[in-house]
Protein backbone atom coordinates (compact mmCIF):
# COMPACT_ATOMS: atom_id res chain seq x y z
CA UNK A 1 0.00 0.00 0.00
CA UNK A 2 3.13 2.23 -0.48
CA UNK A 3 1.45 3.73 -3.47
CA UNK A 4 3.27 7.54 -4.07
CA UNK A 5 0.65 10.34 -3.54
CA UNK A 6 1.36 11.42 -6.56
CA UNK A 7 -0.17 8.99 -8.94
CA UNK A 8 -2.78 8.13 -6.25
CA UNK A 9 -4.29 11.85 -6.39
CA UNK A 10 -5.07 13.62 -9.24
CA UNK A 11 -3.94 17.13 -9.03
CA UNK A 12 -6.85 19.63 -10.54
CA UNK A 13 -6.09 20.93 -13.60
CA UNK A 14 -7.26 24.77 -12.42
CA UNK A 15 -4.42 24.25 -9.54
CA UNK A 16 -1.36 22.91 -12.23
CA UNK A 17 1.21 25.45 -12.43
CA UNK A 18 2.18 26.52 -15.84
CA UNK A 19 0.48 27.50 -19.02
CA UNK A 20 -3.57 27.05 -19.56
CA UNK A 21 -4.77 23.96 -21.84
CA UNK A 22 -5.51 26.58 -24.33
CA UNK A 23 -2.16 27.89 -24.99
CA UNK A 24 0.20 26.09 -27.19
CA UNK A 25 3.65 26.33 -28.02
CA UNK A 26 3.84 29.43 -29.91
CA UNK A 27 1.80 31.56 -26.95
CA UNK A 28 -1.15 32.29 -28.95
CA UNK A 29 -4.79 31.22 -27.29
CA UNK A 30 -6.67 28.52 -29.21
CA UNK A 31 -10.39 28.88 -29.29
CA UNK A 32 -10.98 29.31 -25.68
CA UNK A 33 -11.63 32.95 -24.39
CA UNK A 34 -11.20 34.52 -20.91
CA UNK A 35 -14.21 34.28 -20.26
CA UNK A 36 -14.10 30.36 -20.98
CA UNK A 37 -11.29 30.14 -18.67
CA UNK A 38 -13.14 31.87 -15.61
CA UNK A 39 -16.17 29.74 -16.62
CA UNK A 40 -14.02 26.76 -16.51
CA UNK A 41 -12.55 27.39 -13.12
CA UNK A 42 -16.23 27.69 -11.74
CA UNK A 43 -17.56 25.02 -13.10
CA UNK A 44 -14.15 22.69 -11.75
CA UNK A 45 -13.96 24.50 -8.39
CA UNK A 46 -17.77 23.13 -8.26
CA UNK A 47 -16.95 19.70 -9.20
CA UNK A 48 -14.65 19.64 -6.49
CA UNK A 49 -16.90 20.82 -4.36
CA UNK A 50 -19.10 18.25 -5.09
CA UNK A 51 -16.44 15.69 -5.03
CA UNK A 52 -16.01 16.74 -1.50
CA UNK A 53 -19.75 16.57 -0.19
CA UNK A 54 -19.93 13.14 -2.02
CA UNK A 55 -16.72 12.12 0.13
CA UNK A 56 -18.36 13.13 3.09
CA UNK A 57 -22.02 11.39 2.63
CA UNK A 58 -20.01 7.87 1.53
CA UNK A 59 -18.19 8.52 4.82
CA UNK A 60 -21.30 8.73 6.81
CA UNK A 61 -23.05 6.14 5.20
CA UNK A 62 -20.08 3.86 6.16
CA UNK A 63 -19.14 3.16 2.63
CA UNK A 64 -15.20 1.61 2.25
CA UNK A 65 -13.77 5.28 1.75
CA UNK A 66 -10.91 6.10 4.18
CA UNK A 67 -10.88 9.66 6.41
CA UNK A 68 -7.83 10.39 4.34
CA UNK A 69 -9.37 10.72 0.86
CA UNK A 70 -12.40 12.25 2.81
CA UNK A 71 -9.98 15.07 3.60
CA UNK A 72 -7.85 15.04 0.83
CA UNK A 73 -11.04 15.89 -1.26
CA UNK A 74 -12.15 18.20 1.27
CA UNK A 75 -8.63 20.25 1.26
CA UNK A 76 -8.83 20.09 -2.54
CA UNK A 77 -12.41 21.90 -2.74
CA UNK A 78 -10.79 24.47 -0.39
CA UNK A 79 -7.80 24.79 -2.17
CA UNK A 80 -9.41 25.75 -5.57
CA UNK A 81 -12.31 27.69 -3.58
CA UNK A 82 -9.36 30.23 -2.14
CA UNK A 83 -7.97 30.20 -5.55
CA UNK A 84 -10.91 31.05 -7.22
CA UNK A 85 -12.23 33.99 -4.67
CA UNK A 86 -8.53 35.36 -5.36
CA UNK A 87 -8.99 35.31 -9.11
CA UNK A 88 -11.93 37.48 -7.73
CA UNK A 89 -10.27 39.80 -5.84
CA UNK A 90 -7.70 40.45 -8.42
CA UNK A 91 -10.31 40.86 -11.09
CA UNK A 92 -11.92 43.33 -9.02
CA UNK A 93 -9.10 45.29 -8.19
CA UNK A 94 -8.08 45.80 -11.80
CA UNK A 95 -11.78 46.92 -12.62
CA UNK A 96 -11.87 49.26 -9.43
CA UNK A 97 -8.28 50.59 -10.67
CA UNK A 98 -9.74 50.83 -14.54
CA UNK A 99 -12.52 53.20 -13.25
CA UNK A 100 -10.26 55.47 -11.25
CA UNK A 101 -7.95 55.84 -14.91
CA UNK A 102 -11.33 56.83 -16.46
CA UNK A 103 -11.73 59.98 -13.86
Amino acid sequence: MSMPISNSLPFPALLQPGLPPSIGESGQTGSASFQDLLLGAVAETNQLELNAQDAIDRSLLGEDISQVEVMSAVKKADLSMRLLLQMRNKMMEAYQELQQLRM
